[in-house]
């Protein structure tokens, strides 16, 4: 959820990302970057995790994920 909102409000069209998902919300992902990391790496576990059972996903996943996701934010240009 902090992800999407953060997403909508670095893209410059908010309302076209709100309505990403699925693997068009990945590749928003990894186009805003130029990697594949969220399409074809750790990222994809996105489109699975809010649906996982609780303990499901191992602690190095999560980790992975979890930084995954901070790099990406980090990479963002920040907009003034």
């Amino acid at each position: 959820m902090t992800l999407r909102r953060f997403a909508m409000t670095v893209s410059g069209d908010p309302d076209r990302v709100a309505g990403l998902v699925g693997e068009g919300w990945l590749a928003f992902l990894d186009g805003r970057w130029q990697q594949t990391d969220f399409t074809q790496g750790v990222g994809r576990r996105l489109l699975s995790a809010p649906y996982a059972d609780a303990g499901s996903l191992e602690r190095e996943q999560c980790l992975e994920l979890g930084m995954l996701c901070i790099d990406w934010i980090k990479a963002q240009p920040v907009r003034i």
